[in-house]
């Protein structure tokens, strides 16, 4: 689901940058790629999925899926910084897997897969808000000496019902995601 979930942001991202490079925005381009790079890739996806990328098998159905993801992201990303870093995205462009054209600029867009409507069981949005404040939470415990690093912290959720139902498909895997050693989640009345 994680995966799906890369590959719709992928390309509900590209949709944007089509249109931003038609009426000429690439202030904009530049901002949504860097964005998305920095949040979405490197503050979670990338964070979550290196653990599964080094530690399960090479052939294994959750390793292969996450590469695939990567795959297709990268062959969109590169497209979509060629016309603003021209040298980087050839660079690149040489050492991506597979037949292509000889240059990025003899390519059209990215055919990122499509992740059907409401094939998403978790609902991300609400796992990255819960995981943005459980991180603030783990760092101040950081800082304070309470903790040397979030996977030695058990954490325990107090939220109510949506949030709770939110978390819910995730199950044990939502440690993985709050990077994290255990989570609890528990309804906010039974906060103590």
């Amino acid at each position: 689901d994680l995966d799906r979930w890369a590959l719709d942001a992928a390309s509900r991202l590209q949709m944007e940058i089509v249109d931003s490079y038609a009426e000429y925005r690439f202030l904009n381009v530049y901002q949504k790629v860097h964005h998305f790079c920095v949040q979405e890739l490197g503050g979670f996806y990338l964070d979550i999925i290196k653990d599964r990328q080094y530690t399960t098998r090479a052939d294994s159905i959750a390793r292969r899926s996450c590469q695939t993801a990567l795959f297709h992201i990268a062959e969109a990303l590169v497209r979509w910084i060629a016309p603003i870093l021209a040298f980087t995205a050839e660079e690149i462009w040489r050492f991506l897997p597979g037949e292509r054209a000889e240059s990025v600029f003899l390519a059209t867009w990215a055919a990122i897969p499509a992740v059907p409507a409401g094939s998403l069981v978790v609902d991300w949005t609400r796992v990255l808000e819960v995981r943005s404040a459980v991180l603030r939470e783990l760092e101040r415990l950081r800082i304070a000496g309470e903790i040397g690093a979030p996977l030695d912290a058990i954490v325990e959720i107090y939220a109510g019902p949506e949030t709770v139902a939110a978390l819910e498909p995730l199950g044990d895997e939502l440690r993985f995601a709050l990077i994290t050693s255990e989570v609890h989640v528990h309804p906010a009345v039974a906060k103590p």
